[in-house]
C-alpha cells in the first residue's frame, strides 16, 4: 500500500469528516447544518477510490455536492464582505440586534468587524471553517482519485487484517456506546439507547451472534443521525427561546442549550453578543459529555452500516439464486431416462444430444447483490 493511497484513505476517512463534525459545532447556522449532513453521510460511503468513483453513483454525488456546496458558500462569504465594504451592508452596535443581521446569522453570514467581534479567535472562528471545508474537500477529492486502486498482495493482506479487526471490535464500542448515550444523560430520547443495550446484551450472553443484529443497528443508525441533527436544530435561537430548556416537555426529551446566543444592546453598548462563544451555564459534565458519545456512537454504526448492508445484500443474492436454481432442478430431475421419443431416429438423437444437468443449471445465469 503507497503512501498516496494510505494519506488518501486518511484525509477521506478522518480527516474530511473531523473537519466537518468541527466546523459544524464551531458555529450555529444553517451552513453549519449542512456540513453536519455532510458528516453524517461520510460513514456510510464506500472506499474513495478511482474503481468506486466510477462504480458508486453515491460517492460522485456526495463529494461534488459537498464540493459545489462549500464552493457556494465561500463565494458567499466573498460577497458578503464586498458588500460590506462598500456599506451596502451596515453592521454596528445598534444593528446588530436588527431581523435582519439576526436572519444573516442564521444563514451563516456575519460581520467579523473588530468594533463588533473584538476576539480575533472569534473572527477565525466564523469564516475559516467554510474555507477550511472546501480545501480539505478539494484536497481529498484530488489525491483519492489519483490514488487509483491499490493492488497487490500486501494490500490485500493489511485490508485483511483491517476489516477483521473491525469487525470483532465492532460490537464491543457499540454496546459500549450505545451504554454511555443511554446513561450519560437520561432522557426519554436516550431512553432508546439504554434499552438497545439491555437488549443486545442479553441476547449476545444468551448465545446469539452479533451479526443477528443487522436490522437494529441499521434502525439505531438512522435514529441516533436524526437525534444528533434534533439536538443541533435546537440551538438556534428561535427555537430554544419558543420551547425553553427549563420546560417541563423539553426536560423530558433531554433537550440542552449548549451556547447562549442572546443579543442584547444598552446604550450603544453590546451586552450580550451572539457572535462570542459563550456557553450556557450551569451544566454538568454529562451534558457536554452526550454529543460527544452520541457522535461516536453514530460514527460506530455508520462504519459498520456498509459491512451490514452488504451482508443483507449477499444473503438476499443467495435466496434468489435458490429461487431460480431450484425450478431449474425440479425441470431437470424429471426428465424421462430415455431421450429417446417413439419413432425418433437414433441419428437424430446422437446429432442433438440432450444438455448435460450442470449445463441446464448453467444455463441461466445470476448475479449476486454486492
Amino acid at each position: 500500500m503507497g503512501s498516496v493511497e494510505l494519506f488518501g484513505w486518511f484525509s477521506y476517512r478522518i480527516i474530511v469528516p473531523a473537519v466537518l463534525v468541527t466546523a459544524a459545532f464551531l458555529r450555529i447556522s444553517l451552513v453549519s447544518l449542512l456540513w453536519l449532513i455532510f458528516f453524517l453521510a461520510a460513514p456510510c460511503l464506500p472506499k474513495f477510490s478511482k474503481k468506486n468513483w466510477t462504480e458508486h453513483t453515491s460517492l460522485r454525488v456526495y463529494i461534488l455536492l459537498l464540493l459545489v456546496a462549500s464552493s457556494l458558500v465561500c463565494c458567499g462569504h466573498v460577497v458578503y464582505f464586498s458588500l460590506e465594504l462598500t456599506e451596502h451592508i451596515e453592521v454596528t452596535n445598534n444593528t446588530l440586534c436588527s431581523n435582519t443581521t439576526q436572519l444573516l446569522m442564521n444563514i451563516g453570514f456575519q460581520t467579523v468587524h473588530p468594533s463588533i467581534v473584538p476576539n480575533i479567535l472569534d473572527r477565525l472562528r466564523l469564516i475559516m471553517p467554510d474555507f477550511i471545508v472546501f480545501f480539505t474537500s478539494a484536497v481529498t477529492t484530488l489525491l483519492c482519485y489519483k490514488a487509483g486502486v491499490p493492488t497487490g498482495a500486501k494490500y490485500k493482506q493489511i485490508r485483511g487484517k483491517i476489516d477483521w479487526l473491525w469487525r470483532t471490535t465492532e460490537p464491543f464500542m457499540s454496546s459500549m456506546f450505545l451504554f454511555f448515550a443511554g446513561a450519560a444523560a437520561p432522557s426519554a430520547l436516550s431512553s432508546i439507547y439504554f434499552l438497545s443495550f439491555l437488549v443486545m446484551g442479553t441476547l449476545w450472553a444468551c448465545g446469539t451472534r452479533a451479526n443477528k443484529f443487522a436490522h437494529l443497528k441499521i434502525i439505531l443508525l438512522i435514529y441516533s443521525g436524526l437525534h444528533i441533527i434534533l439536538l443541533y436544530v435546537y440551538q438556534f435561537k428561535d427555537m430554544f427561546s419558543t420551547f425553553p430548556p427549563s420546560s417541563f416537555s423539553m426536560r423530558l426529551l433531554g433537550m440542552v442549550q449548549y451556547y447562549n446566543r442572546n443579543c442584547s444592546v444598552k446604550d450603544g453598548n453590546i451586552k450580550d453578543n451572539p457572535l462570542h462563544m459563550e456557553f450556557t451555564k450551569d451544566l454538568v459534565v454529562t451534558n457536554y459529555m452526550f454529543p460527544f458519545t452520541l457522535i461516536a456512537l453514530y460514527s460506530c454504526l455508520g462504519l459498520s452500516a456498509r459491512y451490514l448492508i452488504k451482508a443483507l445484500g449477499m444473503r438476499a443474492g443467495r435466496q434468489r439464486l435458490h429461487q431460480e436454481v431450484q425450478p431449474t432442478v425440479t425441470m431437470a430431475t424429471s426428465q424421462p431416462s430415455s431421450h429417446r421419443s417413439p419413432g425418433q431416429p437414433l441419428a437424430e438423437v446422437a446429432a442433438n444430444p440432450p444438455a448435460p444437468f450442470h449445463r441446464i443449471i448453467q444455463s441461466k445465469p445470476t448475479t449476486l447483490i454486492t
